[in-house]
Protein backbone atom coordinates (compact mmCIF):
# COMPACT_ATOMS: atom_id res chain seq x y z
CA UNK A 1 0.00 0.00 0.00
CA UNK A 2 2.80 2.58 0.51
CA UNK A 3 4.37 1.87 -2.71
CA UNK A 4 1.08 2.66 -4.60
CA UNK A 5 0.35 5.74 -2.61
CA UNK A 6 4.19 6.40 -3.72
CA UNK A 7 3.71 5.88 -6.92
CA UNK A 8 0.59 7.05 -7.15
CA UNK A 9 2.11 10.93 -5.71
CA UNK A 10 4.72 10.68 -8.08
CA UNK A 11 2.70 10.17 -11.17
CA UNK A 12 0.51 12.81 -10.03
CA UNK A 13 3.58 14.81 -9.58
CA UNK A 14 4.58 14.02 -13.39
CA UNK A 15 0.99 14.63 -14.40
CA UNK A 16 1.25 18.55 -12.84
CA UNK A 17 4.29 19.06 -14.54
CA UNK A 18 3.94 17.64 -17.99
CA UNK A 19 0.75 16.64 -18.57
CA UNK A 20 0.72 16.28 -22.42
CA UNK A 21 4.29 14.02 -22.03
CA UNK A 22 2.65 11.47 -19.12
CA UNK A 23 -0.61 11.42 -21.09
CA UNK A 24 1.07 10.49 -24.16
CA UNK A 25 3.83 8.06 -22.95
CA UNK A 26 0.74 6.33 -20.83
CA UNK A 27 -1.36 6.21 -23.41
CA UNK A 28 1.45 4.22 -25.47
CA UNK A 29 1.71 1.70 -22.55
CA UNK A 30 -1.77 0.84 -22.26
CA UNK A 31 -2.47 0.82 -25.93
CA UNK A 32 0.49 -1.75 -27.14
CA UNK A 33 -0.24 -3.86 -24.06
CA UNK A 34 -4.09 -4.04 -24.70
CA UNK A 35 -3.08 -5.26 -28.16
CA UNK A 36 -0.90 -7.70 -26.69
CA UNK A 37 -3.67 -8.68 -24.75
CA UNK A 38 -6.39 -8.85 -27.29
CA UNK A 39 -3.79 -10.99 -29.97
CA UNK A 40 -3.21 -13.16 -26.80
CA UNK A 41 -7.17 -14.14 -26.91
CA UNK A 42 -6.75 -14.40 -30.40
CA UNK A 43 -4.68 -17.15 -30.76
CA UNK A 44 -6.30 -18.12 -27.32
CA UNK A 45 -9.86 -18.78 -29.21
CA UNK A 46 -8.24 -19.27 -32.51
CA UNK A 47 -9.53 -16.44 -34.47
CA UNK A 48 -6.84 -15.05 -35.91
CA UNK A 49 -5.81 -14.59 -39.76
CA UNK A 50 -4.79 -17.02 -41.79
CA UNK A 51 -1.05 -18.90 -41.53
CA UNK A 52 -0.59 -16.26 -38.16
CA UNK A 53 1.39 -18.56 -35.88
CA UNK A 54 2.75 -15.72 -33.08
CA UNK A 55 2.43 -12.06 -31.98
CA UNK A 56 2.14 -9.66 -34.74
CA UNK A 57 4.43 -6.83 -33.23
CA UNK A 58 3.89 -4.24 -36.34
CA UNK A 59 0.26 -4.01 -35.05
CA UNK A 60 1.57 -3.87 -31.35
CA UNK A 61 3.64 -1.05 -32.53
CA UNK A 62 1.15 0.40 -34.59
CA UNK A 63 -0.83 0.52 -31.65
CA UNK A 64 1.81 2.12 -29.62
CA UNK A 65 2.32 4.91 -32.14
CA UNK A 66 -1.74 5.73 -32.20
CA UNK A 67 -1.38 6.13 -28.37
CA UNK A 68 1.82 8.21 -28.24
CA UNK A 69 1.00 10.56 -30.98
CA UNK A 70 -2.79 10.77 -31.67
CA UNK A 71 -4.84 9.21 -28.31
CA UNK A 72 -2.35 10.75 -25.73
CA UNK A 73 -2.17 14.84 -27.03
CA UNK A 74 -6.17 14.73 -28.32
CA UNK A 75 -7.62 13.75 -24.87
CA UNK A 76 -4.68 15.94 -23.07
CA UNK A 77 -6.41 18.58 -24.57
CA UNK A 78 -9.75 17.92 -24.74
CA UNK A 79 -10.97 17.06 -21.23
CA UNK A 80 -9.47 20.69 -19.96
CA UNK A 81 -10.97 22.36 -23.09
CA UNK A 82 -14.65 21.27 -21.96
CA UNK A 83 -13.94 21.55 -18.39
CA UNK A 84 -14.16 25.53 -19.45
CA UNK A 85 -16.90 24.77 -21.98
CA UNK A 86 -19.13 23.83 -19.13
CA UNK A 87 -18.26 26.82 -16.67
CA UNK A 88 -21.66 28.21 -17.29
CA UNK A 89 -23.12 25.44 -15.41
CA UNK A 90 -20.64 26.16 -12.02
CA UNK A 91 -20.74 30.14 -12.04
CA UNK A 92 -23.34 32.65 -12.57
CA UNK A 93 -22.70 36.10 -12.84
CA UNK A 94 -25.21 38.82 -11.48
CA UNK A 95 -25.03 42.61 -12.52
CA UNK A 96 -24.37 44.95 -9.73
CA UNK A 97 -25.05 48.20 -10.82
CA UNK A 98 -26.87 48.38 -14.86
CA UNK A 99 -27.52 52.17 -14.98
CA UNK A 100 -23.51 52.94 -14.27
CA UNK A 101 -22.24 49.93 -16.29
CA UNK A 102 -24.50 51.40 -19.44
CA UNK A 103 -22.36 54.33 -19.22
CA UNK A 104 -19.02 53.27 -18.84
CA UNK A 105 -16.48 50.41 -19.90
CA UNK A 106 -17.67 46.75 -18.65
CA UNK A 107 -15.47 45.37 -16.13
CA UNK A 108 -15.58 43.00 -13.66
CA UNK A 109 -16.11 44.42 -11.01
CA UNK A 110 -19.85 45.60 -11.94
CA UNK A 111 -20.47 41.88 -11.92
CA UNK A 112 -20.38 39.38 -8.73
CA UNK A 113 -19.64 35.36 -9.34
CA UNK A 114 -22.13 32.87 -7.79
CA UNK A 115 -20.81 29.24 -7.79
CA UNK A 116 -23.42 27.03 -8.35
CA UNK A 117 -23.41 24.10 -6.52
CA UNK A 118 -26.50 21.34 -5.87
CA UNK A 119 -26.61 18.13 -7.04
CA UNK A 120 -29.19 19.61 -9.91
CA UNK A 121 -26.72 22.15 -10.92
CA UNK A 122 -23.78 19.02 -10.94
CA UNK A 123 -26.35 16.72 -13.24
CA UNK A 124 -26.49 19.41 -16.04
CA UNK A 125 -22.87 20.09 -15.95
CA UNK A 126 -22.41 15.92 -16.06
CA UNK A 127 -24.67 15.60 -18.52
CA UNK A 128 -23.60 18.92 -20.77
CA UNK A 129 -20.28 17.32 -20.65
CA UNK A 130 -21.64 13.53 -21.40
CA UNK A 131 -23.46 15.13 -24.54
CA UNK A 132 -20.70 17.66 -26.13
CA UNK A 133 -18.18 14.71 -25.28
CA UNK A 134 -20.56 12.18 -27.59
CA UNK A 135 -20.90 14.49 -30.09
CA UNK A 136 -18.55 16.31 -30.70
CA UNK A 137 -15.31 14.26 -29.78
CA UNK A 138 -16.07 10.48 -29.73
CA UNK A 139 -17.42 10.18 -33.80
CA UNK A 140 -14.55 12.42 -35.12
CA UNK A 141 -12.08 10.31 -32.80
CA UNK A 142 -13.20 7.09 -33.62
CA UNK A 143 -12.86 8.35 -37.57
CA UNK A 144 -9.38 9.32 -36.54
CA UNK A 145 -8.50 5.95 -35.10
CA UNK A 146 -9.32 4.08 -38.30
CA UNK A 147 -7.68 6.53 -40.64
CA UNK A 148 -4.30 6.43 -38.56
CA UNK A 149 -4.18 2.49 -38.03
CA UNK A 150 -5.87 2.53 -41.57
CA UNK A 151 -2.60 4.36 -43.04
CA UNK A 152 0.01 2.68 -40.84
CA UNK A 153 -0.74 -0.23 -42.02
CA UNK A 154 0.13 0.37 -45.33
CA UNK A 155 -3.38 0.72 -46.72
CA UNK A 156 -4.01 2.64 -49.66
CA UNK A 157 -6.55 5.82 -49.08
CA UNK A 158 -9.63 3.84 -51.23
CA UNK A 159 -9.00 0.58 -48.37
CA UNK A 160 -8.91 3.21 -45.28
CA UNK A 161 -12.35 4.96 -46.43
CA UNK A 162 -13.63 1.75 -46.95
CA UNK A 163 -12.75 0.02 -43.54
CA UNK A 164 -13.84 2.91 -41.72
CA UNK A 165 -17.01 3.03 -43.75
CA UNK A 166 -17.80 -0.61 -42.66
CA UNK A 167 -16.93 -0.28 -39.34
CA UNK A 168 -17.80 3.32 -38.35
CA UNK A 169 -21.48 2.44 -37.49
CA UNK A 170 -21.85 -0.23 -35.66
CA UNK A 171 -18.37 1.00 -33.26
CA UNK A 172 -19.84 4.29 -32.71
CA UNK A 173 -23.67 2.72 -31.84
CA UNK A 174 -22.08 -0.06 -29.31
CA UNK A 175 -19.17 2.31 -28.23
CA UNK A 176 -21.88 5.50 -27.02
CA UNK A 177 -23.71 2.32 -25.11
CA UNK A 178 -20.56 1.86 -23.21
CA UNK A 179 -19.35 5.59 -23.15
CA UNK A 180 -22.25 7.18 -21.75
CA UNK A 181 -22.14 5.51 -18.33
CA UNK A 182 -18.50 5.23 -18.28
CA UNK A 183 -18.04 8.41 -18.78
CA UNK A 184 -20.83 9.88 -16.64
CA UNK A 185 -19.17 8.20 -14.10
CA UNK A 186 -15.79 9.65 -14.76
CA UNK A 187 -17.01 13.56 -15.15
CA UNK A 188 -19.28 12.69 -11.35
CA UNK A 189 -16.14 11.48 -9.60
CA UNK A 190 -12.88 11.95 -11.24
CA UNK A 191 -10.80 15.30 -11.30
CA UNK A 192 -9.88 16.48 -14.45
CA UNK A 193 -6.38 16.17 -14.76
CA UNK A 194 -6.99 12.43 -14.51
CA UNK A 195 -9.65 11.95 -16.82
CA UNK A 196 -7.65 11.15 -19.56
CA UNK A 197 -6.25 8.78 -18.10
CA UNK A 198 -9.21 6.68 -16.81
CA UNK A 199 -10.52 6.97 -20.68
CA UNK A 200 -7.22 5.33 -22.04
CA UNK A 201 -7.78 2.41 -19.36
CA UNK A 202 -11.24 1.94 -20.63
CA UNK A 203 -10.35 2.61 -24.44
CA UNK A 204 -7.79 -0.13 -24.12
CA UNK A 205 -10.31 -2.72 -23.14
CA UNK A 206 -12.68 -1.30 -25.56
CA UNK A 207 -10.38 -1.26 -28.79
CA UNK A 208 -9.06 -5.08 -27.28
CA UNK A 209 -12.87 -6.40 -27.29
CA UNK A 210 -13.80 -4.71 -30.67
CA UNK A 211 -10.64 -6.50 -31.62
CA UNK A 212 -11.47 -10.03 -30.89
CA UNK A 213 -15.35 -9.58 -31.78
CA UNK A 214 -13.96 -8.21 -35.48
CA UNK A 215 -11.28 -11.21 -35.72
CA UNK A 216 -14.40 -13.33 -34.73
CA UNK A 217 -16.98 -12.22 -37.52
CA UNK A 218 -13.72 -12.16 -40.02
CA UNK A 219 -12.11 -15.47 -39.36
CA UNK A 220 -14.21 -17.05 -36.80
CA UNK A 221 -16.72 -20.18 -37.30
CA UNK A 222 -18.19 -18.78 -40.64
CA UNK A 223 -15.21 -18.21 -42.16
CA UNK A 224 -13.61 -21.89 -40.97
CA UNK A 225 -16.78 -23.10 -42.34
CA UNK A 226 -16.72 -21.47 -45.74
CA UNK A 227 -13.52 -22.63 -46.07
CA UNK A 228 -14.12 -26.08 -45.36
CA UNK A 229 -16.76 -25.91 -48.00
CA UNK A 230 -14.66 -24.45 -50.68
CA UNK A 231 -11.95 -27.65 -50.30
CA UNK A 232 -14.30 -29.69 -50.24
CA UNK A 233 -15.94 -28.72 -53.04
CA UNK A 234 -12.87 -28.67 -54.61
CA UNK A 235 -11.53 -31.97 -53.01
CA UNK A 236 -14.98 -33.23 -54.32
CA UNK A 237 -14.55 -31.99 -58.21
CA UNK A 238 -11.36 -33.74 -58.11
CA UNK A 239 -12.68 -37.34 -57.00
CA UNK A 240 -15.62 -36.69 -59.73
CA UNK A 241 -13.34 -36.40 -62.16
CA UNK A 242 -10.91 -38.89 -61.39
CA UNK A 243 -13.49 -41.68 -61.22
CA UNK A 244 -15.14 -41.01 -64.56
CA UNK A 245 -14.49 -44.45 -66.41
CA UNK A 246 -12.38 -44.14 -69.22
CA UNK A 247 -12.72 -46.57 -72.46
CA UNK A 248 -10.21 -49.39 -71.06
CA UNK A 249 -13.03 -49.00 -67.64
CA UNK A 250 -16.21 -49.79 -69.87
CA UNK A 251 -14.94 -53.04 -70.57
CA UNK A 252 -14.99 -54.04 -66.45
CA UNK A 253 -17.67 -56.55 -65.87
CA UNK A 254 -20.99 -54.67 -64.48
CA UNK A 255 -20.31 -55.11 -60.87
CA UNK A 256 -17.35 -53.24 -60.58
CA UNK A 257 -19.08 -50.77 -62.47
CA UNK A 258 -22.08 -50.85 -60.24
CA UNK A 259 -19.91 -50.27 -57.46
CA UNK A 260 -18.55 -47.37 -58.96
CA UNK A 261 -21.71 -45.81 -60.01
CA UNK A 262 -23.11 -46.04 -55.95
CA UNK A 263 -19.46 -44.34 -54.78
CA UNK A 264 -19.95 -41.46 -57.81
CA UNK A 265 -23.67 -41.10 -56.78
CA UNK A 266 -22.39 -41.20 -52.68
CA UNK A 267 -20.29 -38.08 -53.92
CA UNK A 268 -23.24 -35.96 -55.51
CA UNK A 269 -25.04 -36.39 -52.93
CA UNK A 270 -22.20 -35.43 -50.63
CA UNK A 271 -21.70 -32.24 -52.82
CA UNK A 272 -25.52 -31.45 -52.87
CA UNK A 273 -25.40 -30.87 -48.94
CA UNK A 274 -22.39 -28.93 -49.20
CA UNK A 275 -24.38 -26.50 -51.45
CA UNK A 276 -27.03 -26.60 -48.79
CA UNK A 277 -24.54 -25.31 -46.16
CA UNK A 278 -23.45 -22.45 -48.36
CA UNK A 279 -27.16 -21.41 -48.65
CA UNK A 280 -27.62 -21.07 -45.00
CA UNK A 281 -24.39 -19.34 -45.25
CA UNK A 282 -25.66 -16.99 -47.91
CA UNK A 283 -28.65 -16.52 -45.37
CA UNK A 284 -26.75 -15.49 -42.36
CA UNK A 285 -24.68 -13.09 -44.53
CA UNK A 286 -28.04 -11.73 -45.24
CA UNK A 287 -29.18 -10.77 -42.00
CA UNK A 288 -26.02 -9.59 -40.98
CA UNK A 289 -26.88 -7.00 -43.94
CA UNK A 290 -29.86 -6.01 -42.68
CA UNK A 291 -28.65 -6.15 -39.40
CA UNK A 292 -25.93 -3.09 -40.71
CA UNK A 293 -28.98 -1.23 -42.25
CA UNK A 294 -30.69 -1.21 -39.11
CA UNK A 295 -27.29 0.38 -37.52
CA UNK A 296 -26.84 2.72 -40.46
CA UNK A 297 -30.91 3.82 -40.11
CA UNK A 298 -30.07 4.50 -36.17
CA UNK A 299 -27.06 6.80 -37.17
CA UNK A 300 -29.47 8.78 -39.41
CA UNK A 301 -31.85 9.84 -36.88
CA UNK A 302 -29.13 10.52 -34.37
CA UNK A 303 -27.83 12.89 -36.45
CA UNK A 304 -31.12 14.75 -37.42
CA UNK A 305 -31.43 14.40 -33.63
CA UNK A 306 -28.07 16.22 -33.30
CA UNK A 307 -28.55 19.09 -35.88
CA UNK A 308 -32.14 19.55 -33.56
CA UNK A 309 -29.85 19.77 -30.44
CA UNK A 310 -27.46 22.07 -33.14
CA UNK A 311 -30.55 24.60 -33.57
CA UNK A 312 -31.80 24.74 -30.01
CA UNK A 313 -28.65 25.56 -28.89
CA UNK A 314 -28.00 28.57 -31.29
CA UNK A 315 -31.74 29.97 -30.31
CA UNK A 316 -30.49 30.06 -26.79
CA UNK A 317 -30.25 33.72 -25.40
CA UNK A 318 -29.30 33.15 -22.35
CA UNK A 319 -26.23 35.59 -21.24
CA UNK A 320 -23.31 34.02 -20.03
CA UNK A 321 -19.87 34.97 -18.44
CA UNK A 322 -19.12 38.42 -19.50
CA UNK A 323 -16.51 38.90 -21.91
CA UNK A 324 -13.42 40.99 -20.77
CA UNK A 325 -11.64 41.41 -17.46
Amino acid sequence: MWAFRRGAGAYTELLRAQPLLTNSVTASGLYGGGDLVAQAIEMKLKITSPNKEKVNWNRTMRMTVFGMGVAGPLLTGWYPLLHRMTLPFRQSYTEVAPALARNVNIRSEWYTMETLSGPINRAREVGAKVIFDTVFFQAPYLTCYFFVTGFLEGRTPAAVFKKTKDNFHASWFYGTLLWAPAQTLNFMFVPVMFQPLVVHSVDVVWKASLSVLYHYRDYGPAFALTSKHASLDRTSAEVIVASQPSSSELAQPPSEMQGMMEELEELRREVKGHRAMLVELDALRREVRDHRETIAQFHHATRRVTRSFDRLTRGDKSPGAPGGR
